[in-house]
């Protein structure tokens, strides 16, 4: 499986080792092949932290467990954060956090 990373993701991954994701798809705990800007970057282990409740309505994520991940997201905001995963997946009805970490860059 393949893992593609937003700007802020990567630079996260980059400087601290691992990132916290969210994603709209629901992907199970497994190594993956880690790309940026269509190259892949590394090999890391995507394990799955749990679902994120979001309101689409509202803009806003419902879970106040989102704030101890933020830090190693890449990330200042929350609302950054979806809103960037918003503008690249388009509509979202649903969110998993996941955490990345490296195995080895390339």
């Amino acid at each position: 499986m393949h893992l593609k990373l937003l700007d802020e993701e990567y630079l996260a991954l980059r400087t601290k080792g691992l990132v916290y994701l969210l994603r709209r798809r629901k992907k199970s705990n497994r190594k993956v092949k880690i790309y940026y800007n269509g190259e892949k970057i590394g090999m890391g282990i995507l394990n799955v932290i749990g679902v994120v409740e979001y309101n689409c309505k509202t803009f806003t994520v419902n879970d106040k467990k989102i704030d101890l991940y933020l830090k190693y997201s890449g990330f200042d905001s929350v609302r950054k954060w979806i809103s960037k995963i918003k503008r690249v997946c388009g509509q979202i009805k649903g969110l998993t956090l996941y955490e990345l970490k490296i195995v080895k860059f390339f």
